[in-house]
């Protein structure tokens, strides 16, 4: 089963945008994105590496800055904004699923029925593991 998922990108710059897409020795011509421009992917869990290399255009056409964003990226995140910061181009990228780190034993995160903890020996614990039940 096929798990795509889809990926926006957007042009969040004053520059127009030169999206290509490849592997390190060789690309093709993907899209071009003007200011303000978005451009939705489609991405496989199951597809070969790619990156996509976004060039940035300066206003007689050549390359500003390159910036890559791989298949991997594009399965994480559901959005990618190219911004421009202090004359710098950076990007923003808005995880699928929102993690908060969580202490399981604090105040926030207990239950009515806690579940004891069980202390365990770095010993034990490998031992365990490895199927030797020797105590």
């Amino acid at each position: 089963m096929a798990l795509n998922r889809i990926t926006q990108i957007v042009n969040n710059t004053q520059q127009v945008l030169d999206m290509k897409v490849g592997n390190s020795l060789y690309s093709v011509d993907l899209a071009r994105l003007g200011s303000g421009a978005k451009h939705t992917m489609q991405v496989d869990y199951t597809d070969t590496y790619q990156e996509y290399k976004i060039h940035v255009l300066g206003s007689d056409g050549s390359n500003v800055a390159i910036l890559v964003v791989t298949s991997d990226d594009c399965c994480d995140y559901k959005c990618i904004v190219i911004m421009e910061v202090d004359g710098k181009f950076d990007l923003r990228k808005e995880p699928r699923v929102r993690c908060r780190s969580v202490d399981l034993y604090s105040d926030e995160y207990k239950s009515e029925s806690p579940v004891p903890k069980k202390q365990c020996t770095g010993a034990q614990s490998w031992k365990f593991w490895i199927g030797l039940n020797i105590f």
